[in-house]
Parts: C-alpha cells; sequence; structure tokens
C-alpha cells in the first residue's frame, strides 16, 4: 500500500483529483446497488457519471470489507488510499468510525492492523484528538518495524513528527530523525513524494525552533521537487508552512505569493481543507499589513470551507504562538466592530456579494 499515490486494491483507477460533493447522488447509487446486480446511470457527457460511478463502487467495496470475514485488510488499503480524499474533504468523524469498526477485524500485528492503526491516528491528528492518536501510533511503528515495512515506517514517522512539534514532547535531534526517516523512504526507492514530504516536516520542525533560514532551504527544495514532479497536493502544504517561514522573516511579498500559489493548487485538486489553511494564512498576512477587513473576510471565507467538512476554524496547523493568534484576531474584531468570533461569522454568512478569491 501507498500513500495515497501509486498502489491501489482491486482494479479501480487511481483517483488523481478529489471528488466534488455530491453526497445526496451517491447515497441513492449505494442504496440502488444493494437491489440490483447491474445499475446504469445515465446523463450528458462531462456529468461526471464515471467519477461517481467509482466512488460508489470504491465505497461500497470498503462497506463490503468492513462487514465480510477476511476481507478487512482489503478494506484498510481502500482507506489507506482514500486517507488524501478525506484530508481535504471529510467527513473525518464518519471515516474514523469506519476505522474503528475495521480494525478488531485485522490480524494481530499484522501490516493491515499498522495500516489502519497510521490511517485512524492521521485523521485524529487533523482534529487535534493527540490522547487517541498517540498510542495508535506507536503501535503503528511497532508493527512497521517488526515487519519490515518500510512506508508504514515512513509514514509513521511523519505523522509523529507533525504529532511531536505541537505536543514540544521532543527534542530537536529526535524531530529531525522522524523526518528523516520520511526523506530517505522517498530517496531510497520507495514512492519519490516522501522526499518532499520529508523535507517538508524539517520546514516545520526548524521554524518551530525558530531556525528560519534552515526552515526556508528545507521547504524550498521541497516545493522544487514537487514542482518538477508537477504534483499540487502535497505541494500546498508545504507552500503553507514555508509561506509561514517567510512571513516571519519579514518577507510578505513573498510569503502571499506563495499562499496564493498553494491556495491555487490545492483548488485545482478540489482540496476544501487546503483552501482553508492557506487562506487562513493569508488573513494574518493581511492583518500584518493592516488590512484587517481583508483579513476578516478571509478568515469568513476559510471557516465556511471548514464547517463544509465539518472541520474546526484555527485548526493548529501551523507553529503559531496563542499570543500572535489571539492578537491578530481580536485586531480584526475591534476594528470591524465585532465581539465574537460568531459575530464575524454571521457577518460574513450575510455579507452580499461573492466569496473572495484566495488566489487573488
Amino acid at each position: 500500500m501507498t500513500y495515497g499515490v501509486t498502489s491501489r486494491p482491486g482494479n479501480l483507477p487511481a483517483e488523481l483529483t478529489s471528488f466534488v460533493g455530491r453526497r445526496r447522488e451517491l447515497a441513492e447509487v449505494k442504496r440502488l446497488l444493494a437491489t440490483t446486480r447491474l445499475l446504469t446511470l445515465t446523463g450528458s457527457g462531462g456529468a461526471g457519471r464515471t467519477r461517481l460511478a467509482l466512488r460508489a463502487a470504491a465505497e461500497v467495496a470498503r462497506n463490503f470489507c468492513r462487514s465480510a470475514p477476511g476481507e478487512a485488510a482489503s478494506g484498510v488499503d481502500i482507506c489507506w488510499n482514500l486517507y488524501p480524499y478525506w484530508w481535504s474533504r471529510g467527513p473525518l468523524g464518519e471515516i474514523r468510525r469506519v476505522l474503528d469498526t475495521l480494525l478488531p477485524l485485522t490480524a494481530p500485528d499484522s501490516e493491515a492492523r499498522g495500516g489502519c492503526l497510521w490511517t485512524a491516528a492521521s485523521l485524529a491528528l487533523i482534529q487535534n484528538d493527540f490522547a487517541v492518536a498517540q498510542p495508535m501510533l506507536a503501535e503503528s511503528m511497532r508493527i512497521g518495524r517488526e515487519t519490515g515495512n518500510a512506508e508504514l515506517v515512513a509514514a509513521t514517522s511523519g505523522a509523529m513528527a507533525f504529532m511531536a512539534v505541537y505536543l514540544q514532547n521532543r527534542t530537536e535531534d529526535e524531530l529531525l530523525s522522524l523526518a528523516e526517516a520520511v526523506t530517505e523512504y522517498g530517496r531510497s526507492g520507495g514512492h519519490p513524494m516522501y522526499e518532499p514530504i520529508g523535507l517538508g516536516y524539517v520546514c516545520v520542525v526548524k521554524m518551530s525552533l525558530g531556525a528560519l533560514d534552515d526552515a526556508i532551504d528545507a521547504g524550498e527544495r521541497a516545493v522544487a521537487k514537487c514542482r518538477d514532479a508537477g504534483e499540487l497536493w502535497v505541494r500546498g502544504q508545504i507552500l503553507n508552512n514555508l509561506s509561514e517561514a517567510w512571513r516571519r522573516r519579514g518577507d510578505l511579498e513573498r510569503a502571499e505569493a506563495l499562499a496564493r500559489e498553494g491556495a491555487a493548487g490545492k483548488h485545482d485538486v478540489g482540496d476544501r481543507r487546503g483552501v482553508a489553511l492557506l487562506v487562513e494564512s493569508l488573513a494574518w498576512m493581511a492583518c500584518d499589513r493592516g488590512a484587517h477587513s481583508r483579513a476578516a473576510v478571509l478568515l469568513g471565507y476559510a471557516q465556511r470551507l471548514r464547517e463544509s467538512i465539518m472541520v474546526a476554524l484555527l485548526g493548529r496547523h501551523q507553529a503559531l504562538s496563542e499570543r500572535t493568534v489571539t492578537t491578530h484576531v481580536t485586531n480584526m474584531l475591534n476594528k470591524l466592530g465585532l465581539s465574537s468570533r460568531i459575530q464575524l461569522a454571521s457577518w460574513v454568512a450575510t455579507s452580499d456579494g461573492p466569496a473572495p478569491d484566495p488566489s487573488a
């Protein structure tokens, strides 16, 4: 199994972009599939029949693996490969419940169990559920090492590095060792995108320690590799952190250009959560320029995106201090004459005009 990119269980092709919405149609297709062995979808060309059929097939297969004895490992493979979609679009609670039912069906100390633990822990981290994620990652790492599954070790190392930056419970050497495990897997014949992912973790670690030159160097190298590969999803995440490093260096022009590039790429692949993160970064930069009204609109737009996938606003996605966040938000609210984020969200939701273009 390969982190959301190469290998696929069964004969379903990999999705190159995120599946956008259509939950009602998806539910209807799955309901009809339970009553017939052959279902034909009709519609005009370009309406998305193929994507809808493939998504329904993947979810029906996942549910079958969850309920059929002996098929849990295939279900885990499906969930592992769909991780980027759930990261981008949610709903996180739903898939975490699916993984909770799959986990007891996996064989003890098996690669399938390790993959299930990694996927469940990574989704828990998105919701800041560190207490749940920590023991899952510890077991996933043990299984990866005992079975010799280098990819599982690399993926788990990345999740551990992400978590440790925010819990501040590891030394610099330990954090960099985890990031290097991810990078080395990409260099040594594993999936090549692990190398920029690992460099992206180095960027985050160095930025959290105030080593901005090192953070920028690692981030720039990671982004260059993504550009060379024509990749957008990972690139957008790294651009978010790299833009924050340039912002801390005081180069707002460079920071904003990188954040806009990241937001445009995330928009192109339908990654709502990724767009929300980058729009929030642009909001902080607008605050730095004193453009508090623009910052408030951007923050409200990010909140609407997050609400659409049921992920809380102001997730701990960057190494921003609580004081920095509080100061920026307070300045925005005061400028608008608002006293709470709830009033801000209400104001944005009822304002006239189209939502702002995050790449503008």
